[in-house]
């Protein structure tokens, strides 16, 4: 079965033009918004911090073109879900290239399924590669417009 990425995606989870200082304050808004929208234990974010950093420590998550894909596992949540972060300045992330890095999608996960995770951060990668989609991400008035755009442009893929 075909990965949805749409279905991990919720309007409440996309943060416009955000300004965050670096990739970590960055990783602590998008933490911030799971919790605040009762999606994630908040007695659990500095463990899901801790991850994130662990796993961008091992390998930059910075794809280029501007993009980063983060990814880690949580305990405590019951599905996949992304959390979408338009930044107006530069997250400071290793990257394969010199574009700034202005569009971070935060990919957590339950530990249950591996292959699962790497289905979803494979057809990311792939529709992150479309310059149509990077530019709507960046274009979006709304975050409705957001989602939108990632509907329309994996249908497709």
């Amino acid at each position: 079965m075909s990965v949805q990425i749409n279905a991990l995606l919720r309007e409440e989870l996309v943060l416009l033009d955000v300004e965050p200082a670096d990739h970590c304050e960055a990783f602590h808004i998008a933490i911030k918004a799971l919790t605040e929208h009762h999606l994630f234990d908040p007695s659990l974010e500095e463990d899901l911090y801790s991850a994130i950093c662990d796993r961008e420590d091992l390998s930059g998550t910075g794809v280029g073109h501007g993009v980063a894909l983060p990814h880690a596992y949580a305990k405590g949540l019951r599905e996949p879900l992304i959390v979408v972060l338009r930044s107006k300045t530069d997250l400071d992330f290793d990257r394969p290239d010199e574009v700034p890095v202005d569009l971070m999608l935060l990919l957590v996960g339950p530990r249950r399924d591996d292959v699962e995770h790497l289905r979803i951060i494979a057809k990311l990668s792939r529709l992150l590669r479309d310059p149509e989609m990077t530019r709507r991400l960046r274009s979006a008035k709304k975050p409705v417009e957001l989602l939108e755009a990632v509907r329309e442009i994996e249908k497709r893929h």
